[in-house]
């Protein structure tokens, strides 16, 4: 195992942090309350004990609980050591009300993509962990949401602070928010303003610009699910009512064979990328690809192509480290995977994560695959039902 994933690699501060996981979850581990004692004083107690809050505690208690119902994850990571807090109580989020019976495949499946395939991987971070488990669960029974959707609200909260400024939030659901974010940016950009005096503008009667919601959808899949940035893949329902107002429909591998001749992609290349990438490609990065630079491996000025296999999506930040020369790439056009070389002599492994990526395709396959047996399977019910018996 070792040097697969870069946090089990030789160094000493990655086995002092190894250490330290191992310890943490060894602490809470031996907290774990029986039945007879009191929950509520037992917690008080370590509260005063530790100084961590009631909600940090529970959390705590409950993400090691939720370890000890999937053998397999356990035994996994007792071996390797890998998954810290913050990553198990992103599971046991992912898995509240989850139907008992699907929790050993859940487990099998979560412990297969918790085991690195490839030297220096980079370990999946708790959100992208929490979202694997989702699309998990999605396939595996389409008709569960792990993580139902927030009821919309009909009012605004506002909180004001002493300084004058104020905070406002709504729920609605991803894609909604994704709409109203994106026609407040360009709104914003159009008129020179900030987000918030764009926002107050359309309040007040501007127009409001139109925007464009990339829809993904494998068109060679019978049954494919479809993913929205940065709402990531949608339920059926939602699917169907944004895909009622599609106006375009782009074919994406006839993006892979353009040669742009300029020095910016283009708007369908900027699509298909944000659709491989998923997110900036620097290892460990989780800035969404809609707001990230797009990157020439080769410089242009050095001869490199606008082409989708001479590009990347790079955060700001991170574009600027390659621009400097302290990191430099390598880019699998076949699969979309990338090496990572830095400038200290170390390297990292970094996949496409979008619905493009090549981990993607194969689990839209799996979906699909499992959503027309499970259609198949309720025709084939309904059928037997109807027939009359003689």
């Amino acid at each position: 195992m070792s040097n697969y994933f870069t946090v089990s690699t030789d160094s000493p501060r990655a086995r002092a942090f190894r250490d330290l996981v191992r310890a943490t979850l060894g602490f809470w581990r031996g907290l774990q309350l029986r039945e007879e004692q009191d929950r509520d004083l037992e917690i008080r107690s370590l509260s005063s004990d530790t100084g961590l809050s009631r909600g940090v505690i529970v959390s705590n208690l409950n993400a090691v609980a939720r370890l000890n119902s999937l053998p397999t994850l356990d035994a996994h990571n007792n071996e390797h050591n890998l998954l810290d807090l913050p990553r198990l109580i992103a599971i046991d989020l992912a898995l509240v009300g989850t139907d008992e019976k699907l929790i050993p495949e859940v487990d099998q499946r979560l412990t297969e993509f918790l085991t690195p395939t490839r030297p220096n991987q980079v370990l999946p971070s708790a959100e992208r962990i929490k979202r694997h488990i989702h699309n998990i669960i999605a396939m595996l029974d389409p008709e569960i949401s792990p993580t139902p959707p927030p009821e919309l609200s009909d009012s605004v909260t506002v909180r004001n602070h002493p300084d004058g400024s104020a905070n406002f939030s709504l729920n609605m659901n991803g894609e909604q928010a994704h709409e109203i974010q994106s026609v407040v940016a360009k709104h914003a950009e159009k008129t020179g303003t900030t987000h918030a005096e764009a926002l107050l503008g359309l309040v007040h009667g501007d127009t409001p610009p139109t925007v464009v919601l990339n829809l993904y959808r494998a068109k060679d899949v019978d049954n494919a699910p479809v993913f929205c940035h940065p709402v990531g893949w949608l339920d059926d329902d939602t699917a169907e009512k944004l895909l009622k107002r599609v106006t375009k429909v782009r074919d994406l591998d006839e993006v892979k064979q353009e040669n742009n001749p300029a020095y910016s992609a283009s708007e369908s290349q900027r699509v298909y990328l944000n659709g491989r990438d998923g997110t900036c490609r620097w290892p460990g990065c989780t800035i969404n690809a809609l707001h990230t630079q797009k990157d020439h491996r080769i410089n242009h000025a050095d001869g490199g192509p606008t082409h989708v296999d001479n590009l990347a999506c790079l955060c700001t930040h991170h574009h600027n480290i390659k621009t400097d020369t302290r990191a430099f790439y390598v880019l699998d056009p076949h699969s979309g995977e990338a090496a990572f070389l830095f400038s200290d002599g170390t390297w990292a492994w970094s996949s496409a994560e979008g619905p493009l990526g090549h981990g993607a395709k194969r689990w839209v396959q799996t979906f699909a695959q499992h959503r027309t047996t499970r259609e198949k399977r309720a025709r084939d019910a309904k059928r037997d039902k109807s027939t009359p018996n003689f």
